[in-house]
Parts: C-alpha cells; structure tokens; sequence
C-alpha cells in the first residue's frame, strides 16, 4: 500500500498550485497572451512540473488559459464582448442559486466568511485576501442550492469576471488609493449579502445579489 501513502498530498499540492496561479491571473500579474513556463513556474515553486501541469488543465477548464499544442500554456486573452456576457448570465444564475441556497447555508458558514470581509476591512490594501473573501462569498452563494453543475457554471463565470476586472484597473493604471476605496465598497456590499442571508428571506437575498452584481458591472465597465 505504499504507493497510495501520498495521494493526499499529491491532491493538496496541485490545487494549491492551481489557486495561487488563478490568483496571480485574476490579478493581472501574468497578463493576456503571455506565455507560462512549466519549468520556470516549477523552479520558481521548488516542486515538479508534474502538479503545475494539472493545474494548467484546471485553469484551462477555467477559460484562464489557452493549452497550445505540444503543452505549451498562455494566459487566455478574453474581450469586453465575452465579459458583457458573462456579467448577464451571473445577473441570471447567481441570484437564482442564492435564492434556493438561503436556507440551506448554515450559520458558521456565514460567519467564517463574515470574519473574512471583517478582515479585509481591516486591510483593504490586501488585495489578495480580499479576492480570496471575494471567491468565499460568491461560492456561499451557490455551493447550498444543490447542483454542482451549477456551482461549476457560477465559479468559472465568477473567476472570468473578476479577472477582467483587474485587466481594467491595470489598462487603467489605477491609484492604490481607488483600488483600496473599491475593495472597501465592494467589502460592505458583500456583508449587506450576508446580512440578508442571515434573514433567512429569500426575496432580500435575490434583490441583495442582484444589486450588487449591477454595482459590479457599473464599477467594472469596459470601455
């Protein structure tokens, strides 16, 4: 049974790799069309190749990353007509899947991630906790409701949407002190969401989801 001895590691390792650079991605730090290195990503992560080549695969389900042929990875490069498309179909699915969620969630649920945004608020500069609270939030939302097709549908569209908008910020040359102010406001969106789960009113949770994805795409305009 030695061969079986590391397969929890082996998993834990992969979706790490994979969360770090969906991070990096959604950021902006690797940016559209650039090419990704399996070895220079491996070396720089002192692991094997093995793991970053799974995780390419999951990012490419994704829609982050375009598999070339021969293996070779590159940031998919998205368009404004593609983002305006996946802002209208969150507008359709995720207040839905929050709605038939809202009495399923349970409370220490809620508020593990209310210590989250509480956290963020403390540090709004911390842009990479506040996408990790951001992700925390939106996946509350539709983890619940009982299909994981759904689930599925609602976290690419959510990662794809959250990446564009730093592409704009980025395009943009946004001000530490405006990124700061749209994570604080987006933070207190986010708890007013919480604030209506823990209502346990599905109507609030649908205007309160809906709302905020409205607010979103407003804040998020391409141009």
């Amino acid at each position: 049974m030695n061969s079986f001895e590391n397969f929890g590691n082996a998993i834990l390792l992969k979706d790490r790799v994979y969360n770090a650079l969906k991070t990096e991605i959604i950021l902006g730090n690797f940016k559209p069309g650039e090419r990704l290195n399996i070895l220079s990503i491996a070396n720089k992560m002192n692991i094997s190749s093995a793991p970053i080549r799974e995780a390419l695969n999951m990012l490419s389900k994704d829609g982050l990353i375009d598999l070339m042929p021969h293996k070779q990875a590159a940031v998919a490069a998205g368009g404004s007509d593609e983002y305006k498309i996946s802002v209208d179909i969150r507008k359709m699915l995720e207040p839905y899947a929050a709605k038939i969620s809202t009495p399923l969630i349970p409370q220490n649920k809620i508020d593990a991630v209310r210590n989250q945004l509480n956290s963020v608020l403390d540090d709004p500069s911390n842009v990479a906790a506040y996408v990790e609270s951001d992700m925390a939030v939106h996946e509350l939302l539709h983890y619940y409701a009982g299909s994981k097709f759904l689930s599925e549908i609602l976290t690419m569209i959510k990662t794809y949407t959250m990446r564009f908008r730093y592409i704009i910020e980025k395009t943009e040359k946004s001000t530490l002190n405006r990124e700061a102010s749209t994570i604080i406001v987006s933070t207190h969106e986010h708890l007013s969401i919480l604030d209506a789960l823990e209502s346990r009113d599905p109507e609030r949770v649908y205007s309160a989801v809906l709302q905020h994805i409205e607010h979103y795409s407003k804040r998020n305009k391409p141009v």
